[in-house]
């Protein structure tokens, strides 16, 4: 159930019309694609190959393009130009047939014959993780984000607007069955975009939960859970979502948690009207009517956040 996540932004490169190759050649060594060992610069099918490396890494435990660590920096480039990684190692011989055909087709020279993002984790080998979400499973948890997104309804929006910006600091160890929620998500995902349309939310919320709401007030629950009105729910907006299940945030000691998380981001990055409006709903809930002024407190957050839950029992 453990979850691994791939995040760099060290060496990222925003490529444009202006700008379509990265000509800058960063990175570490051994999974550099070959491309850049070739002066023809970087497009993002040299990030298909880095992820190939890494994929191997994973399933073998071994560098594709380096027998040793004695392995000369020359003779490393040259097999990475060549397309040359090691396939009769124990641990790649280990791997499933499907493995290896995804990391083959991951590692491929041409750089347009390289599987993209999408087709990636439409493979055979990526797609079967996804059945292992069983169905009854999924239709349990699915009634309870139905459950939960017309609760939602309920909250003001500096109330939404809370448990979002908490949830931006949270994770999914947060969640009550973790693997679970990020199963329903990708199983919700229908076209692997890595964020739900609200089309697609509702059409599969309701597949699975069954036709008990209305898809015109499942359609409105959901929206009303895209708090930046950007017509998807991204992780975040999933996160939130999630976070109102757990039943007792005040003795799970997540409330203050969150609070403090949110507080400390509020440090470097300032005030901003969503803080605002949090802040004053807070002295509107408060039985102290004495206005403290910004900045907002973590009484001010907790109290929130704990009116989010009470407004929704």
């Amino acid at each position: 159930d453990v979850v691994l996540k791939l995040c760099d932004f060290g060496t990222a490169t925003v490529l444009t019309d202006q700008r379509p190759r990265s000509l800058v050649n960063i990175g570490t060594l051994s999974y550099t694609a070959p491309e850049v060992y070739q002066r023809k610069g970087a497009d993002l099918p040299a990030d298909i190959w880095s992820l190939g490396v890494v994929l191997y890494v994973i399933l073998t435990g071994t560098n594709p393009f380096r027998n040793s660590k004695d392995a000369t920096k020359q003779e490393t480039v040259r097999k990475i130009k060549a397309g040359m990684f090691a396939t009769q190692r124990p641990g790649w011989l280990k791997v499933s047939p499907g493995g290896q055909d995804i990391v083959r087709k991951l590692l491929v020279l041409p750089e347009d014959q390289r599987l993209t993002c999408s087709q990636a984790l439409q493979h055979a080998w990526v797609a079967g993780a996804k059945q292992t979400f069983g169905n009854a499973e999924a239709r349990a948890l699915a009634v309870t984000v139905v459950r939960v997104l017309q609760q939602m309804l309920k909250l003001q929006l500096p109330q939404r607007n809370a448990l979002f910006a908490c949830a931006m600091g949270a994770t999914e160890a947060n969640l009550p069955q973790p693997s679970a929620w990020r199963s329903l998500f990708l199983l919700l995902d229908a076209d692997n975009d890595g964020r739900l349309s609200i089309e697609e939310c509702t059409v599969g919320l309701r597949r699975l939960a069954g036709a008990e709401v209305t898809y015109e007030h499942l359609r409105m629950a959901v929206k009303a859970c895209d708090l930046d009105g950007n017509g998807v729910l991204d992780w975040a907006e999933w996160l939130c979502i999630g976070l109102l299940t757990v039943t007792k945030l005040a003795e799970a000691g997540l409330v203050v948690e969150l609070a403090q998380r949110l507080l400390s981001r509020m440090c470097t990055t300032g005030q901003s009207e969503v803080v605002l409006e949090i802040w004053k709903t807070a002295q509107q809930l408060s039985s102290d009517k004495e206005v403290r002024g910004v900045p907002l407190s973590l009484n001010d957050l907790c109290l929130v956040l704990h009116s989010c839950q009470e407004a929704m029992i």
